[in-house]
């Protein structure tokens, strides 16, 4: 309980930590004692550090022997004024550290806010920035597809990705070692390591007392806490601590190749419903009538390990797959191997994974077998013409077109709002200006507003090429900053295929008069 520390903290945290251990050690074992009493052991505990500061201070005779004075007097020297923009920019610029847990991170920034004055919304930017700074990109997709986060839920997703990446890593060890095991029995491995120790155990004159183990971090013997590859990056699988050469992730002998592909390929749809939306095609996989679902967003062909087991392929062996397998969600796909089939008489390659979705043929297997086909650009529609869609929907083409329901921007209320100054015009460019303003209004663009306003942006002024209209933009700058953002997820193009799939009649929209 002194308050001299070797680590690395400021005299305000030292103290804040020291003062709650002093203020349970008084009320637990010194609430009877007097005033006089508790600053004595006030003194003492407090050890040589504070006692020079303490003689440093400053009594008078009403305030000796008193010992909410004693505290009060060491958070003045202690605590000066916090400067609160430095204290936000200490919170705003903390990141997650390598090795540091999610709960250490989240304690972290709790104490920082303390300082930052945050007030009600002090769990919302804890939110965010356990968002913004944490280190795994997956688990910051994660965050950013709830709706309706909150920062129990944050670090409730942070807590869940940790335990799950330790369990993967105990398992994927134990895997290992049961593989590299087998093989050893058999008589045709003998690895490095055991050489090693083999020559170690030599050494020591086979005392096995003596014997120095052989690190299977380095593959050197060493003392203990002394690895050479400690903080060092292997190459294989990009985690520290280990050298490629002795890297878990390579030391697997019960399959047949031995590399993988680092881009994992997209399943787009994984799941096991049939419905109206979904196209589905028998094909003939090695004799097998099989039911396929075509998904033009999957880049891989896969099929149920149930549905591998009832073909009863007895020729065909499982190889150690060569890509990963990823749904949209993120997750991976649990692939047992793949193999080369042939269908409708293309040898295709088929991925064979533990789950209970449907068969499904990818885009470029369904692009093989002839079951679509994709066309780049659409001229005409089969059957009509431009001018009888114009006569059959005539509202489409008139007008600019607006949105039915106005699109209302959340504004930070904390945030003080800004009138920009007024930039001036061209003398060349008033006229076509006034004439475009009151086109826009006449349209429904704008509005004129003619009493005051609590937010007013700049406008900018831009000459269309080859013309003599004006691009009328504004320069919402500050404003951007108060504006309330809404997170979701922007869908993908191969997700985007499969919903127009049938379509006939293509429309492009213009945002016009959008800036």
């Amino acid at each position: 309980m002194n308050f001299s520390t070797t680590e690395q903290l400021s005299l305000s945290e030292r103290w804040r930590r020291w003062k709650e251990t002093m203020q349970l050690y008084l009320g637990l074992n010194m609430s009877k004692a007097s005033e006089k009493e508790q600053c004595a052991a006030f003194r003492y505990v407090i050890g040589q550090d504070g006692r020079d500061i303490y003689n440093t201070m400053k009594f008078t005779e009403a305030q000796t022997d008193k010992i909410d004075v004693l505290f009060a007097k060491f958070d003045e020297y202690c605590e000066p004024r916090r400067n609160t923009i430095m204290e936000r920019c200490k919170f705003n610029t903390r990141v997650q550290r390598d090795d540091e847990t999610a709960d250490q991170y989240v304690t972290e920034l709790k104490l920082l806010a303390k300082n930052c004055n945050f007030g009600s919304l002090e769990d919302e930017l804890i939110r965010d920035r356990v968002v913004y700074g944490i280190k795994s990109e997956r688990v910051r997709e994660r965050l950013l597809r709830e709706r309706k986060l909150t920062l129990d839920k944050a670090l409730e997703v942070c807590q869940i990705n940790e335990q799950s990446e330790e369990q993967l890593k105990v398992l994927n060890d134990v895997q290992s070692v049961k593989a590299i095991g087998k093989y050893n029995k058999s008589g045709n491995y003998r690895s490095k390591l055991d050489a090693n120790r083999r020559r170690d155990f030599k050494h020591n004159g086979g005392n096995k007392q003596e014997q120095v183990s052989c690190c299977g971090k380095c593959g050197k013997s060493h003392p203990a806490k002394e690895c050479p590859a400690f903080g060092k990056k292997c190459f294989k699988c990009d985690k520290k601590n280990h050298f490629a050469k002795f890297c878990k992730s390579k030391k697997i002998h019960a399959v047949d190749k031995a590399s993988t592909d680092d881009e994992p390929l997209f399943i787009g749809a994984v799941n096991s419903i049939h419905n109206e939306e979904n196209v589905f095609k028998t094909l003939s996989i090695e004799g097998n009538e099989i039911k396929f679902k075509i998904d033009t967003g999957s880049q891989a062909n896969i099929i149920p390990l149930p549905t591998f087991e009832k073909m009863k392929l007895k020729q065909t062996r499982l190889e150690r797959p060569t890509a990963k397998l990823t749904s949209y969600t993120g997750d991976y796909l649990p692939v047992v191997g793949e193999c080369n089939l042939k269908c409708n008489n293309k040898t295709l390659k088929f991925f064979v994974v533990k789950t209970g979705q449907v068969p499904i043929i990818g885009l470029k297997a369904s692009q093989e077998l002839n079951l679509i086909k994709i066309i780049m650009n659409v001229n005409n529609v089969i059957g009509q013409s431009a001018e009888t869609i114009h006569e059959k929907f005539p509202k489409v083409f008139q007008g600019l077109g607006c949105l039915k329901n106005p699109y209302h921007i959340e504004v930070d209320p904390t945030i003080t709002p800004v009138v920009s100054p007024l930039r001036s015009t061209p003398v060349a460019l008033r006229e076509r200006l006034r004439s475009s303003l009151d086109d826009m209004e006449e349209k429904g663009v704008v509005e004129k507003v003619d009493g005051p306003t609590e937010w007013v942006n700049s406008t900018v002024i831009i000459e269309k090429p080859n013309s003599d209209k004006l691009r009328i933009c504004l320069d919402p700058r500050p404003l951007n900053e108060a504006i309330k953002r809404e997170h979701f997820m922007m869908p993908a193009i191969e997700e985007i295929t499969t919903r127009v799939a049938g379509a006939r009649v293509f429309s492009k929209l213009d945002a016009n008069h959008g800036y």
